[in-house]
């Protein structure tokens, strides 16, 4: 899951591996907690892949992964391909209008300008890791501009496929609901 700071990755994360039981790693962290700041994009990707390996769950959802093209380069060439990115999409004014509601002693905290230029350096970078996301993964935008029901419910809706059964009875209402089903107006 991608995206500019403060759009959203890490609570609708939290909330996506609360409902499929999967295990959240947050890519930042990681490299904060295994020393890795400084070291070389391989070096790091090295490792993160070297992590997912020893990983019990099957599943695993990465915040803030991958930043750059090269780091998505890197990790399909030497790693596993990811099942799905998830890209928000939130606006430079909503972040820093999301920026507003920190209290500015949290560790989240970033003052406008270097918000907007982290925001900045996001978009940069997404001008060559979109494609490269799109052409080798399968990739879904989300707007994390609204509320975090709707993005929610925009993750939710690319990952659980809605089943519905109509068993006719034979009524007149069942036929209806069944014909309206088929005809995608419900």
């Amino acid at each position: 899951m991608i995206g500019p700071k403060i759009s959203g990755k890490n609570t609708l994360a939290t909330a996506l591996v609360e409902r499929s039981n999967a295990k959240l790693l947050n890519f930042n962290k990681f490299c904060e907690e295994n020393d890795l700041a400084g070291k070389s994009d391989d070096d790091v990707v090295l490792a993160l892949i070297q992590q997912l390996s020893q990983e019990i769950s099957p599943r695993v959802v990465i915040t803030d992964f991958p930043q750059t093209a090269y780091q998505a380069k890197f990790f399909v060439k030497n790693g596993v391909h990811p099942h799905r990115v998830f890209i928000l999409n939130c606006s430079k004014d909503s972040c820093q209008e999301r920026m507003l509601q920190v209290p500015v002693n949290a560790s989240n905290y970033l003052p406008s300008s270097l918000l907007s230029k982290k925001i900045g350096q996001y978009n940069e970078n997404l001008k060559e890791l979109l494609p490269f996301l799109k052409a080798n993964t399968e990739t879904v935008e989300v707007s994390s501009e609204g509320s975090f029901v709707n993005s929610f419910k925009q993750i939710c809706a690319s990952i659980e496929p809605t089943v519905i059964s109509v068993r006719s009875s034979g009524s007149k209402d069942a036929t209806a609901a069944k014909n309206a089903i088929m005809a995608g107006l419900v």
